[in-house]
């Protein structure tokens, strides 16, 4: 077995960069669908996504087919000998270049997009600019590129060649590789130069290897049997060649740690092949496409798709309904077309036993058959070629998600603005409910009021002025005490019915006389029973026993309670803001009950002077008791 000649003029793995094990350079595993069959392996899957969300709608189509690749958001298109750079999200235009010769899908890593046809060429991801570009020389057919260790390598007329990633250095290049044959029961054998093919496909890379098939066309191979070569990513230097079984023609390469799944498509047939033994595993028939992990393969057949996993395996048949399958998680993404009744449809299925995930049909039938159909999968559409242009497929929840997060801030904001109205008009209510209950203390304190009162008249034989000054004390520590007290409990119950509280504020009520209206009417209108209920339990004031008799003696505790009325009236005129006539029929007790008319001036009434007479005589009959 011996190899070719091989032209190196790139540098070693030292000077390369690239990611290392021990001597061995290691794949990265680039993000996204990041060329020709997905990536530098060519499975055909996404092994960084675990799922995929059903695609329900068509997010977006461009005016143009082509052949995409879809990475960190940005979909590149070669179409026309051009790359288009559109924003995945809504299909805009980021940018075009045009003049870059292309034909071939691009292959995308780090801030670079490649391209081949006429020249190869890195393009700027932000721009499109070119970074650099080399002259091909194509006479025939180029391969699209395969980025992987740093490098670009492109088949171009039967030769392959190396290119440093970063600035289109040619690192190596080698248009023959020599292969070592036996014929069947002959211990000689021969050695046959072969050049490579330029089916898209023909170059895969894993660890430390890139393969590459060997076409029997080019360089006087064995008629009727192509080749496989292990390359030293690095210096082109063969690692070992192989013969395929006679008769096999390969057109497609896929790559996975141990194992390369080599697609021959004049025998309808998928190679298994072990590369540690250089032997053939098994073959898979009716087989043209292959998507695989390390888990599982699925193949695309003229009769449908068969799925082998690690202890099971299924299939469906379908004359020519199927497309190239992805797998993407636990789930197979495929193009769908068989009933000429039935529109065109993109289909997931359960990669495990096959169960139908879930579809999308388009409004019509474009497809004659699901045969060339190519889905390409991106991190949240999925793209698919059309009559009307590329089109992108993406589910109902990611579609609206920019939609649904303006709907939530925007519902937010108008939750937070009806929040504080709605805490402004409890506010409003609390504020009239403790101020009706303010005045409910001012009652209970005429009480305490009315006792101090008697107290002072007794031992300081009624000095009206320091009376009248501590009346007005005990009157302000009465009314912060129990005003207080009585907050706190319509705190809580104002707590309890916000809405019935508030509207009732906002619709019966305006402002400070909707105040001071809904205190009067709450505490002391005549027409409210609750109100005088109270007054008659707790103020005292012309109130009546049980047995439906006055309290005290009248002439005694009717007049002090009016005297301190007066007093009360007088404490209320310097500390509170003025009353309305609603509050002053709350503070006075009806004419019935023995009280002060409402409409004359507290000490300027005939219930006044009644008072004050009552109160003279009181005082002579108490100074005749003590003179006795």
């Amino acid at each position: 077995m011996t190899t070719g000649a091989t032209l190196a003029t790139g540098s070693l793995l030292a000077s390369i960069g690239a990611a290392t094990e021990g001597d061995r350079p290691l794949l990265e595993e680039p993000a996204g669908w990041s060329s020709y069959d997905g990536n530098a392996r060519n499975t055909r899957s996404r092994p960084s996504m675990s799922s995929i969300e059903a695609p329900e709608t068509i997010a977006w189509q461009y005016d143009e087919n082509g052949s995409p690749v879809i990475v960190d958001g940005t979909v590149y298109l070669q179409t026309n000998g051009e790359v288009h750079a559109l924003d995945a999200d809504d299909g805009s235009q980021l940018w075009t270049s045009s003049d870059v010769g292309a034909s071939e899908t691009p292959a995308v890593a780090k801030d670079a997009v490649y391209t081949a046809g006429s020249k190869l060429t890195a393009l700027s991801t932000e721009t499109g600019g070119v970074q650099w570009s080399v002259e091909l020389d194509v006479e025939e057919s180029v391969t699209s590129p395969t980025v992987a260790f740093e490098t670009v390598y492109v088949i171009v007329d039967g030769t392959l060649r190396a290119f440093d990633a970063a600035d289109g250095t040619p690192r190596w290049e080698r248009d023959t590789m020599d292969v070592a044959y036996s014929p069947p029961g002959d211990d000689s054998s021969s050695d046959y130069s072969y050049g490579f093919s330029t089916d898209d496909g023909a170059i895969a890379a894993s660890n430390a290897t890139v393969w590459a098939l060997l076409d029997e066309r080019r360089n006087g191979g064995i008629p009727g049997t192509d080749a496989l070569a292990a390359i030293d990513p690095l210096t082109g230097e063969a690692q070992w060649t192989e013969h395929l079984e006679l008769g096999t023609v390969a057109d497609g390469l896929t790559a996975i740690e141990g194992t390369l799944f080599i697609e021959n498509g004049v025998g309808e047939e998928v190679v298994v092949f072990d590369t540690e033994s250089r032997e053939r595993k098994r073959t898979i028939s009716d087989a043209f496409v292959t998507a695989a992990t390390e888990d599982a393969v699925v193949t695309r057949g003229r009769n449908g798709l068969e799925v082998t996993m690690s202890g099971s395996s299924w299939s469906e048949e379908t004359v020519d309904g199927f497309g190239a399958p992805v797998i993407v998680g636990d789930t197979i993404v495929v193009g769908y077309t068989a009933d000429t009744q039935k529109p065109d449809m993109i289909r997931g299925l359960d990669l495990e036993d096959g169960t139908e995930r879930w579809r999308l049909e388009f409004d019509e039938r474009q497809w004659m058959s699901g045969f060339g159909v190519e889905v390409i999968v991106g991190d949240d559409i999925i793209c698919i070629d059309r009559a009307e242009g590329l089109t992108a497929l993406r589910s109902a929840d990611e579609g609206d998600a920019n939609d649904e997060e303006e709907a939530e801030e925007d519902e937010d904001e108008a939750d937070d603005n009806e929040t504080g109205d709605e805490d402004g008009d409890e506010t409003e209510n609390d504020g009239d409910e403790t101020e009706n209950d303010g005045e409910e203390g001012d009652d209970e304190t005429g009480e305490e009021e009315t006792d101090d009162g008697d107290e002072t008249e007794n031992d300081d034989g009624g000095e009206s002025e320091n009376d009248n000054e501590e009346s007005e004390n005990d009157g302000d520590e009465s009314e912060t005490d129990d005003g207080a007290g009585e907050t706190d409990d319509t705190a809580e119950e104002t707590s309890d019915e916000p809405d019935d509280e508030s509207y009732e504020s906002g619709e019966e009520t305006d402002g400070d006389e909707a105040d001071e209206g809904e205190a009067a009417d709450e505490d002391g209108d005549s027409g409210s029973s609750g109100g005088d209920e109270h007054q008659d339990d707790e103020s005292g004031n012309g109130g009546t026993d049980d047995d439906g008799t006055s309290g005290e003696d009248d002439s005694e505790t009717g007049g002090e309670d009016d005297s301190e009325i007066q007093d009360d009236d007088e404490i209320e005129e310097d500390d509170e803001e003025p009353e309305t006539a609603d509050e002053a029929d709350n503070d006075g007790a009806a004419a019935d009950d023995g009280t002060d008319d409402p409409d004359e001036m507290p000490g300027f009434t005939t219930g006044a002077g009644i008072a004050g007479g009552a109160i003279g005589l009181e005082w002579l009959r108490r100074r005749a008791q003590d003179i006795g």
